[in-house]
This record gives C-alpha cells, sequence and structure tokens, in this order.
C-alpha cells in the first residue's frame, strides 16, 4: 500500500520590505442632520485599534466587484497589511496624499490572521468631511 503525501498549497507570503506606505485607518461617523435639514454630517474619527499602520498599496483599474449592497463597486486600491482586529467594510482608509478610500471588502490572507487585504474603491475626498454615497 502506498504511503499517502500530504498535498500543502502554496502559501502567499508577504515580505516586510513591502509593507512600505503609512495608511490611517478611520472609523466613519453619521451624526444627526442639524436642525431644519434632512442631510446627515459624515465625519471620520479614529479606529479603535492602530490609526497608522503600514501597509502595501497596489493600484487596480477595471476590476469591478459585486456586494451585497450595490450592484457593483469599482476597486481602485489594493492593500496589504498586518490583521486589525474589528476592521470591517464600514471603515476607511486613508493615504499619505490625503485620498480617502472607501473598503469594499476585507479578506485575511491565508486564513492564518498574520494579513489582511481589502479592496477599497477611492472616493476622492481630501477633507476629514464625508459625503453620503
Amino acid at each position: 500500500m502506498p504511503k499517502l503525501q500530504k498535498l500543502l498549497r502554496k502559501r502567499r507570503r508577504v515580505p516586510i520590505g513591502d509593507l512600505n506606505s503609512k495608511i490611517f485607518v478611520e472609523d466613519r461617523i453619521q451624526d444627526a442632520p442639524s436642525f431644519g435639514t434632512v442631510d446627515a454630517a459624515m465625519t471620520f474619527g479614529e479606529f479603535d485599534g492602530a490609526t497608522e499602520v503600514w501597509a502595501k498599496v497596489d493600484t487596480k483599474s477595471g476590476k469591478v466587484v459585486f456586494d451585497g449592497i450595490e450592484t457593483d463597486r469599482r476597486v481602485t486600491h489594493e492593500i496589504t497589511f498586518r490583521r486589525l482586529s474589528g476592521l470591517t467594510a464600514e471603515s476607511w482608509m486613508r493615504l499619505q496624499d490625503g485620498t480617502r478610500l472607501d473598503i469594499v471588502s476585507v479578506e485575511d490572507l491565508d486564513g492564518r490572521g498574520e494579513f489582511q487585504i481589502a479592496q477599497c474603491e477611492a472616493t476622492g475626498l481630501n477633507t476629514k468631511e464625508g459625503s453620503a454615497r
């Protein structure tokens, strides 16, 4: 009887030297509308974990993903970073140049809890104020 051999899948590794860009992770806070208006104000506050992390930033073009709320979202950036607990698609990221990124999805790389990949859509906002999407 032949000996069984376990086939291992290739592990996706992230060299630490590739994490060469600082990104800022923020939570979106929706404030109640002002008296006499119907528009809620969006502000961005500090994320409950580390607000400033080192990451690998890749720009993507033409990749469209489908989520449960909207029919399609255009992914413009793919961010790889060390795992942040509590990070969801409700969080936002900001690049050093001020470009604000809306997180479309977050994936645990290889399911090991070491690194995460966030697929993001650039919103182009450079201020602390958000827009209701």
